[in-house]
């Protein structure tokens, strides 16, 4: 008996669903080895003075290699999304400072976006569904009937409390084009970024005060939009559809 379209269909997302399961656990098994070899020894240091100046020197002396693995870290973090972005940022404050923390995460966020954008447009709905749950999708499935989906995306990025990375997997799916969508997300993420490179960078500098009160105001932010996610997304969509009313009524 020949198979039909939806078991085709079934068995390649079964597929899908393996072959991503694997790169799951290759990629969680290299950075735990990493984090144990070298990482969490010089983080067991930084409590103290000596501690910190060593990961200055270290960073100094391997700079390039310092940048590059942190960027690809950053990048694995999007693509796969199983690290908490903010670990990345924090850690890119304390090696790198603001300027060069900037720097390395647009770059990374850059990367990140053009190999989701290009792998959703090439293999549609099946690949966005290996990331995105279908519950999700459906429920900012607005976003593909808005001619406001730039200004959307762009408060999606900037508030607090919203997974931002997930919603790199929506972008395929509607008609924005990847370079307007690459830097309007940018300029939106770049205030959270500012924070969460001064934690890293103040704590390296010793400066504990400045450290906690930037801590807090980080936590406040992100409990305020967890709290009013619901009312947040609401919002959204019905600006989406207002704006869509208003274009209707401008072709008639």
């Amino acid at each position: 008996m020949k198979e039909t379209k939806l078991e085709t269909k079934t068995k390649n997302t079964n597929r899908h669903k393996l072959i991503l399961n694997s790169i799951y656990i290759v990629v969680f098994l290299t950075l735990a080895v990493f984090v144990s070899l070298y990482i969490l020894p010089v983080i067991n240091n930084l409590g103290t003075p000596q501690g910190r100046a060593e990961l200055k020197l270290l960073v100094e002396e391997n700079w390039v290699s310092a940048f590059l693995m942190l960027l690809g870290l950053q990048v694995v973090q999007i693509v796969i999304a199983f690290i908490p972005g903010y670990v990345i940022d924090v850690a890119a404050g304390m090696m790198f400072g603001h300027f060069w923390g900037i720097v390395l995460l647009s770059i990374g966020s850059t990367i990140a976006t053009i190999i989701i954008y290009y792998l959703g447009k090439w293999l549609g709905t099946p690949f966005i569904r290996l990331f995105v749950k279908k519950d999700f999708q459906e429920k900012y499935g607005f976003l593909k009937k808005t001619k406001r989906t730039e200004v959307i995306f762009f408060f999606i990025f900037l508030l607090p409390g919203i997974p931002k990375d997930v919603f790199v997997y929506l972008a395929p799916l509607t008609k924005i084009k990847l370079s307007r969508f690459i830097v309007i997300t940018l300029i939106a993420r770049i205030p959270g970024w500012i924070l969460e490179l001064a934690v890293g960078k103040s704590f390296m500098d010793g400066d504990f005060l400045v450290t906690i009160i930037f801590v807090i105001v980080i936590v406040v932010l992100a409990t305020i939009g967890i709290v009013f996610r619901k009312q947040i997304t609401e919002f959204l969509e019905k600006r989406a559809f207002k704006s869509k009313k208003i274009d209707n009524q401008e072709n008639d």
